[in-house]
């Protein structure tokens, strides 16, 4: 009985040794955006089919200044009169600088519940940002949409020639 009480007294400061040398998880630090015009996303006729606004940019710092967390939260509406099951984005996170940390291509799939017209949803796209970099701009655009139907055709695609719509809320990080 004594030897199971040490075992499991053990475990604990096992336990309380492992867990205290993580770092909790910090607040959100909120930056202010400037009012700007929403990205919109327009077919070939003209017509806009989609409206995104960049709504708000969340900053995780961690204590450690090795590396942030950060979040950029969007509002999509569908503004077209068909249902949406993908959106796809081109996206930079761009430092203080004007330099691009990272850049990528990221779809919102609404397979399941599909974007109906006039709806409206929020999304948001993360990237660790390290080295004690702070963020100075977020830049976005949509590149394609995708109809809901059973076959799941494309309804519009953008034109390489065509320009698309970017928007780009500036925003800087005081550490």
């Amino acid at each position: 009985m004594k030897l199971k009480f040490i075992a499991l007294l053990l475990l604990m400061c096992c336990f309380a040794a492992l867990f205290s040398a993580c770092e909790p998880i910090p607040e959100v630090v909120y930056i202010s955006l400037p009012e700007q015009a929403p990205c919109e996303y327009k077919n070939k006729a003209g017509e806009t089919l989609l409206t995104c606004t960049l709504t708000a940019i969340e900053v995780r710092q961690y204590t450690s200044n090795e590396h942030d967390y950060v979040t950029a939260v969007m509002q999509v509406e569908n503004t077209g009169n068909a249902a949406i099951s993908k959106v796809s984005f081109d996206a930079a996170f761009i430092n203080e600088n004007g330099e691009v940390i990272n850049e990528a291509d990221f779809d919102c799939n609404y397979d399941e519940t599909p974007l109906l017209a006039g709806d409206t949803t929020e999304r948001r796209v993360s990237q660790w940002i390290y080295e004690g970099v702070n963020i100075g701009n977020f830049s976005y655009s949509v590149t394609g949409l995708t109809e809901y139907n059973q076959d799941t055709e494309v309804l519009e695609e953008a034109d390489e020639e065509a320009p698309t719509s970017w928007r780009e809320a500036i925003v800087s990080t005081t550490k």
